[in-house]
């Protein structure tokens, strides 16, 4: 068991290298309208009533890396609309009893209905591939321990990054999404 486990690691090694190798390519090539673009896509895209969001929901988010999709236009129209938005908090390790997220100015904490959380690659099942550090699975666990619900988890990636075959490494300790979202779409995982 622990030789698959060594040998899924090095594959999602692989596959990150392949990933951050196009971001890299894409961000060089791309103008800032396509990015402002993209933006606005994603900011539609995740306004589906798939996911439900209502005023009096937390949703917790992030604050993208330059060659993550942009999720900042989406994060300002749940503020504006009065949602409580949470962010990641780096401290955060899974071993103190440092939380996870924290409340944005002007929102409350409490259990998180709704996580929005970037990935390098996802796939049709909801296997989620991240930067590798293991922060959002621990995040999701301590998330899970703290209250009743599950909150509905939604992995953003560009279009060319979701894979419609369940392809990508899986091993023991990651979380699956129950959706993905890109520029081009909404879709739930299976």
């Amino acid at each position: 068991m622990r030789q698959l486990e060594e040998n899924l690691d090095r594959q999602k090694r692989n596959w990150r290298r392949v990933c951050l190798t196009k971001r890299r390519t894409r961000l060089q090539a791309l103008d800032p309208d396509r990015r402002t673009d993209s933006a606005k896509q994603l900011k539609s895209v995740l306004s589906d009533p798939q996911i439900p969001i209502g005023s009096d929901s937390i949703v917790a988010t992030y604050f993208p890396y330059s060659s993550e999709p942009d999720v900042s236009r989406f994060t300002d129209q749940l503020v504006e609309r009065g949602v409580s938005v949470v962010a990641p908090n780096l401290d955060f390790d899974g071993l103190s009893e440092v939380p996870p997220f924290l409340p944005l100015r002007g929102s409350r904490s409490g259990p998180i209905d709704v996580v929005i959380l970037p990935a390098l690659a996802l796939d049709a099942s909801g296997t989620r591939l991240g930067r590798g550090k293991g922060w959002y699975d621990r995040a999701m666990e301590a998330i899970e321990s703290q209250q009743d619900q599950v909150p509905l988890l939604v992995g953003i990636c560009f279009a060319d990054e979701f894979h419609k075959s369940g392809q990508i490494p899986f091993t023991s300790h990651d979380r699956k999404v129950d959706y993905v979202a890109t520029p081009e779409g909404l879709y739930r995982t299976s």
